[in-house]
Formats: C-alpha cells, structure tokens, sequence
C-alpha cells in the first residue's frame, strides 16, 4: 500500500512539473527570451523598425523681423545665420563704417529679444565685402558658434576667425593663406563635437590660379591647423568668386564641391576629409558649369550635387539643371526626365527624411520646386509664383517640411508639409537693395531637425542697407 502511494506521488510530481515547464516555455515565448543550448548557434533578435517622426500639428509661422544692424549706417553686407538643435541663433553681418567692421548678434530659445550686437574683429582693418558673393560664414551646434570672414590687414586681405564659446566670443585669429594675394568667400562648419573646419579661395602671385584653401580647428587643443590647399594642380581655378559648398554629412564629414575654372577646361570636383585629411580631389563633370548645390540622400553619406551649366538646345545657349547621386562609389545622373522641364540656373537640393530630395531653382523668373520619390523618382515641376524670382534656398526638416525663400523686390517665402501643397508665394522680408542681376548672396535661410528657422536678409535702398532677421517657429 505505501509502494502504490509513493507512485501516485511520484506521478503527481511529475505532472506538476511538466505544467510547470509549460508555463515557463509559454512566459519565455511571451518575453521574447531566447534560452541558449550549449553548443546550439545562438538565435539572432529581430531588429526593430525604426519608428517615422510623426508630424507635429501645431502651426509653424514666422514672427516678427528684427533689425540687426546700428543706425546710421552706409550699408550692410554680407548677411549670414545659424541655428543648432536646441534652438540658439546667431546672425553675422557686415556694417561699412569708417572701415568696414563684422558684428554678431545672439538669441537664446527662450529669450524674447536678442542680445546686443557684439564686433567680432579688432577694428584696425577694414573687414572686406562684395556685392556679388558672401565673404562670412557662421556655424553653431550645441551651443558653440564658429565665424569666418575676409579681412584686409597690411593691404591683403585674409581670412579670419573667431570663437563662441556658449558664452562669450574669443579674440579674432588670422589664417595663414600660403600666398601674398587676397582670400575670398570662407565656408565654416562645425561638428557635434566642437571641431570645426573652414575653405576659402586663395589668390596667388603672378596671376596664378586660384587654391582652394583649408584649416581644421580641434576641439580637444584648443587650437587651429596649419592650413592646406584641398585643390591640386588639375583643380584649381582662375576666378576669385568660384562656385562652392561645404556640407557636413549625416556622419559629420566635411565635403566639399567646387568649380575648377581654367584655360583648359571647365569642371565640377569633389572632396571629403576624412581623419582630418582632404581626399584627392574627384572630377565629378565638366561643361559651363556654374551655381551648384550639395546634399546627403536619407542617412546616408552619399552625396547628391545639383548644378547649373550652359548648353546649346534648339540652336540656343541655354542653362539646364544636372543631378547626379554616388551609390557605392559610382556616380550616375538622377534624370530630369526632359531637357524643357530643367531649363534654369541657381539650384538649391535638400535631401528629405523619408530618402526623396526637393530640388528649387530659377526659370524664367519664376521659382520652381520638383520633389523626388526614393521608389517614384521624379514628380512633375511645381511654380511657386516666383514673380522674378533669384537665389533660391529650400530647407527641409526631420519631419519633411520644406521651406523656401528668394530674393525678388521682397523676400518671398514658401513652405509644404508632406501630404499637402506648397503655400502661395507671400512676401514676407524686406526689400533686398539692387546691385544688378546677380544681387549677390543677400539672404540665408537655415533650419534645424525640428523646424525652427531662421532668415536673414539685406533690407534697404540703393543709399541705406540694414541686416534684418526673423524666425520660424
């Protein structure tokens, strides 16, 4: 009798823990827990999808302008802004006093108004201008802003630079230009990390070509590199107010895309930094080449460079926008479909979140806009009713919101939202002073990934110019 009891308990338990094991097998499936085998391959996780930035639904507008510049004044030039991801803004610009001198104004997010405009150079030499190009630059991330301009000293003029530490400015450095000519148009850039890096273009002696000149600031030293010429013998260029961008890639390096312009020929190349060092410049087209655009298609660090270049169709010179994308270190032409629909001059191309790009540019005095789909390739042209519009610029944030500004007897502006259609043209900025058909860059636009703006732009007449700015919340 005790045997037959201590089988049924035996049996009990066994029923027990197979229940158990049941349970536990059943927990583990619901936790998505893998229990490892000794000796089995181990079963990999299923990556997860990321998760599209859902549209925020509150409306984005413009608020008031703001004059930057003193009064009294002759003029202001040279207008350029930055925006970083929390929000910060500072805005450069050119006042032509006694000797020309470049102030920096600053605005914190949850300030009302704007601090009050600091001079950025030593005062002892005349900053230098242009009507036809920029000769600042201006970049900011986490707080930290890098500025860069063209300043005589001793009868040369040179570029120079100086630091926002998130508090304060620095005291201006001169870069040294390798040569004893003049150093035009300086582009800045600055990292997630503090690190910075400024190009500019060089004059030589005996009218030789121009550089295309460059120097790293590391955050780590605290200090600047010697400067290197990034163009090589087959790259350089014989005219100062050369074509060029500078971008940071998704993954921060700094690119660089410029026109070459000899005797010889006519080219578009390429260059990246990678460990501090300039790759060999790439010869990316050539042709009349003329304004150009660079951006990085989704996530990638694959650039995409729009340009303007002059053609012969239907017996005519005519400027005709190219696209060409590199895909695993292939360039291939993002075709436009057809030789009428991409007749036009100063292109701006943004990439946009979901792998598209929005491409804007000049027609026939119009603005246009032509969105392209990453699986539906190119829509048709859209006109935003430009009325004479030049200068493009289209910015694009994380969300897919565009915005668009160009230069007309206003500044105009657009804005789309994915889904939807681009606003009407509305003047929205002051009236920009006349210098002739090419105004020169006398505006900026730049966005940060969650939609706020910031425009800067030149307001005035032919006798009195002020640097004004607004915002884009």
């Amino acid at each position: 009798m005790e045997k037959r009891y201590s089988y049924l308990i035996v049996v009990l338990c066994l029923l027990l823990a197979s229940q158990s094991c049941k349970e536990s097998s059943s927990s583990s499936k619901d936790n998505k827990t893998n229990i490892l085998i000794p000796g089995a391959p181990e079963t990999p996780e299923t990556p997860e999808t990321p998760e599209t930035p859902e549209i925020p639904t509150e409306s984005l507008s413009w608020g008031d302008s703001h004059k930057l510049s003193a009064d009294g004044i002759t003029e202001a030039e040279s207008p350029a802004v930055a925006i970083d991801e929390d929000g910060n803004v500072m805005a450069i610009w050119v006042e032509e006093t006694a000797y020309g001198s470049i102030f920096a104004a600053y605005k914190k997010p949850n300030d009302q108004h704007w601090q009050d405009a600091i001079q950025l150079d030593d005062g002892s030499e005349k900053v230098h201008t242009n009507h036809f190009y920029r000769n600042t630059s201006i970049a900011m991330n986490g707080g930290v802003a890098f500025a860069a301009w063209s300043q005589e000293v001793d009868g040369i003029t040179s570029i120079h630079v100086n630091r926002f530490d998130g508090n304060q400015w620095g005291f201006p450095m001169k870069l040294d230009g390798q040569g004893s000519g003049d150093a035009y148009k300086p582009t800045i850039v600055v990292d997630e990390g503090g690190n910075a890096t400024v190009v500019w273009v060089q004059e030589q002696e005996n009218e030789e070509p121009y550089l295309i000149l460059s120097a790293i600031y590391s955050n780590d030293t605290q200090s600047w590199s010697n400067t290197v010429s990034i163009s090589t013998a087959e790259s350089t260029t014989r005219r100062s107010h050369v074509s060029m961008e500078l971008l940071l890639s998704p993954s921060s390096i700094p690119t660089i895309i410029w026109a070459s312009i000899t005797e010889e020929s006519n080219s578009l190349y390429i260059s990246e930094q990678v460990q501090n060092t300039w790759t060999n410049p790439e010869q990316i087209a050539s042709g009349v080449i003329d304004s150009m655009s660079l951006t990085f298609m989704g996530d990638t660090n694959e650039p995409v460079v729009a340009w303007s270049e002059v053609v012969e169709l239907n017996d005519t010179n005519r400027y005709i926008i190219e696209v060409l994308h590199r895909l695993n270190s292939k360039w291939a032409t993002i075709p436009l479909i057809d030789n009428e629909q991409h007749i036009g001059y100063s292109p701006d191309i943004e990439a946009t979140p979901d792998g598209g790009l929005i491409l804007i540019w000049s027609k026939e005095g119009d603005a246009y806009v032509r969105h392209f789909a990453k699986d539906g390739g190119w829509q048709k042209p859209i006109s935003l009713w430009g009325l004479g519009a030049g200068d493009p610029i289209v910015k694009v944030d994380k969300f897919g919101r565009a915005i668009a500004i160009w230069r007309n007897s206003h500044t105009y502006e657009s804005h789309y939202t994915p889904g939807g259609t681009w606003s009407r043209a509305t003047k929205r900025f002051g009236v920009p002073p006349f210098v002739g058909y090419n105004s020169g860059e006398k505006h900026s636009l730049v966005i940060n990934k969650s939609g706020q703006a910031a425009a800067i732009w030149i307001n005035g007449d032919d006798s009195y110019y002020n640097a004004g700015v607004a915002l884009f919340r």
